[in-house]
């Protein structure tokens, strides 16, 4: 798995290309089989996406795919600090230790793991909500989203200064929801989720269907 992932974020495998399990099987030097279960994985990791009969595409959304997704995450990721409000000792160690772990990859300029442990933070502010139906949703909304900006990765501009900002911007929504802020926390969360990056990428209009080469 870790193989096709790391063709997909070098640009090898583009979005929208179709993969086809024996050619990229012998291209791999392994089994059909071996394929056939990591695109399973990646599928569920919002890295490939699978179209009627059976065909596999290297994940492509179109703007319109992209805005639907954020006009439905940022109320829930809002809902999700409300729900912390109401809860009167929510585990928050896991969104601290993942921030601490944003600004060491920043410091690195390590690009994949900002982006993972950014993922991180948002996982670990659902399940302090333990409302299990808001995860799941937000689970296959978001993971989407950063699957494709990794599959995008080669176009997006990503400095070391603009992750140190979106860890301190991420660092101080944690900080307003510890200090009870809730309003503010649910401000920045929704300042925090700013489109911009979407200037930088080549989008579609049509979404992948089965007629697709």
């Amino acid at each position: 798995m870790e193989e096709i992932r790391s063709c997909i974020m070098r640009g090898a495998l583009k979005a929208g290309s179709r993969i086809i399990e024996h050619k990229l099987a012998a291209q791999l030097n392994v089994s059909q089989t071996t394929v056939r279960e990591a695109l399973v994985d990646l599928e569920h990791l919002g890295f490939v996406q699978r179209v009627p009969p059976r065909r596999t595409f290297v994940t492509r959304l179109t703007r319109r795919d992209i805005e639907e997704m954020y006009a439905v995450r940022v109320p829930l990721e809002q809902v999700a600090i409300e729900l912390l409000a109401a809860s009167p000792l929510p585990d928050l160690l896991a969104a601290e230790q993942a921030v601490a772990e944003m600004r060491k990859a920043a410091a690195e300029e390590n690009r994949i793991q900002f982006e993972n442990m950014d993922l991180s933070f948002h996982r670990a502010l659902w399940k302090a909500t333990g409302n299990r139906t808001l995860t799941e949703i937000l689970e296959k909304i978001v993971v989407k989203l950063f699957a494709f900006g990794f599959v995008m990765a080669q176009q997006i501009h990503s400095s070391r200064s603009m992750m140190e900002q979106q860890a301190e911007q991420h660092g101080n929504i944690l900080r307003r929801i510890q200090a009870g802020d809730f309003e503010e926390a649910k401000r920045l969360m929704s300042a925090s989720m700013d489109r911009s990056w979407l200037n930088e990428i080549d989008l579609v209009e049509e979404p992948i269907n089965s007629d697709s080469e």
